[in-house]
């Protein structure tokens, strides 16, 4: 099955690797200067390197400044050094020192790993089998080891995981000069922020599930469920998409109906979004809109879905000492122009 992934809003797949704006780019005025080591070490080249080091280090840790005061005190011109120039789409304050969330590159291009949409494929799944139970099966412990029975025919032998047979190829590449800049800031807590090197919205990918089903050992439900493999397992995205964007917009009209949080445009914006997207999903059967990467909300990241509220406070609000009064209502969002949308929201569409 070949789907072809459009990016509808800032879309950040982390490496686990950051910048720093003080020790490793600029920001000046809309654009991010990412600076080339290598160009800035040929300057001094056939000078003692040990001297050079040694004030870019007082610089930066005793003198508290940044590499740029490094360079403008050696009348050096940044545009000499920088390795890319990438726009910045946020309000930001230059002189604050933050580090910026690296997105996963190969070749200098970013790309949607397969592994990231094969886990979104394994949430749908699960979704789908524990919706499907009875009443009375509903009313189970929904624990690892219970998962683990769902996927495996014997939990522990892989030669029985469903997922063993279900491939996903990486996504082409974007160029990494196409990245952006981005403030996020985690609602309702505006003073939390946090920088990302995200791909934009409106970029196009293409990726590929290969379905491997034939001689396995893998459970008769799933034999039964892929035996019309790509229909069943589409339905089975947009039942996950469908479901959990009706969630969040039952719990955005809780939060702008609270007296406290009336005034923040943001929930109204972030329920505009979920809103238009669940609109075109139920008026276009071919598309499966999704967070992917970072910054999904809870219920996207879990089968809390279908664990009642006293025991999400019992087990999950308990366990990371999360306020009850902010959960789950607290989330990443971006502000562009005057709007705030969600991260990471994309549209997937079966390339026939």
């Amino acid at each position: 099955m070949k789907v072809k992934i459009k990016t509808i809003t800032p879309t950040l797949i982390r490496s686990g690797e950051e910048l720093s704006n003080v020790t490793d780019c600029v920001i000046q005025e809309n654009e991010l200067k990412i600076i080339d080591k290598e160009k800035l070490l040929n300057i001094f080249k056939g000078k003692d390197p040990k001297s050079f080091v040694v004030e870019l280090s007082n610089t930066i840790i005793n003198e508290k400044r940044t590499i740029y005061d490094f360079l403008n005190n050696k009348k050096i011109n940044i545009d000499q050094v920088t390795k890319y120039t990438l726009k910045v789409k946020s309000k930001i304050d230059p002189f604050e020192r933050r580090s910026i969330y690296m997105p996963i590159t190969t070749g200098n291009k970013a790309y949607i790993p397969g592994s990231t949409l094969k886990g979104i494929i394994r949430s749908a799944l699960l979704f789908y089998y524990f919706e499907n139970l009875s009443k009375e099966q509903k009313q189970l412990d929904i624990t690892q080891k219970e998962i683990d029975k769902v996927l495996s025919e014997k939990p522990g032998d892989t030669s029985t995981d469903i997922m063993k047979y279900i491939i996903v190829r990486d996504t082409n590449g974007i160029p990494f000069t196409e990245l952006e800049l981005y403030k996020i800031e985690r609602i309702p807590h505006k003073g939390i922020s946090q920088y990302i090197l995200a791909i934009p919205g409106s970029r196009y990918f293409h990726t590929e599930v290969i379905f491997n089903f034939y001689n396995t050992k893998i459970h008769n439900y799933w034999k039964k469920f892929f035996q019309e493999k790509e229909d069943n397992l589409w339905k089975a995205l947009r039942n996950y998409s469908t479901k959990l964007v009706k969630k969040e917009i039952e719990i955005l009209e809780k939060l702008i109906t609270s007296e406290k949080n009336n005034a923040n445009n943001a929930f109204n914006d972030l329920k505009k979004h979920y809103e238009k997207v669940l609109k075109e999903t139920e008026e276009n059967k071919n598309r499966v809109y999704l967070p992917i990467g970072f910054g999904k909300t809870y219920y996207f990241n879990s089968l809390g879905y279908f664990l009642p509220e006293s025991v999400l406070k019992d087990k999950v609000i308990t366990k990371r000492n999360i306020l009850p009064k902010f959960f789950p209502s607290t989330r990443w969002a971006l502000k562009l122009g005057e709007k705030y949308y969600p991260l990471g929201w994309c549209v997937l569409v079966r390339d026939e």
